[in-house]
């Protein structure tokens, strides 16, 4: 099944993935999970670049 990553940059095998989803067509067939599909990877962008800027990640 396909996956959506994301983590810092540089990937740090121990660092922090912020997100780790399967996603499926389902994800996308309407407005309505499209949009919360990506405002789960607006958070986790988010979130990874507070941790490379060395600040908390919101929760």
């Amino acid at each position: 099944m396909p996956r959506i990553i994301v983590t810092t940059d540089p990937p740090d095998p121990d660092g922090p993935l912020t997100l780790d989803e399967q996603v499926d067509t389902v994800h996308v067939d309407s407005d309505h999970a499209s949009r919360q599909l990506l405002d789960r990877v607006i958070w986790a962008i988010h979130d990874a670049e507070r941790v490379e800027q060395g600040t908390s990640a919101r929760r």
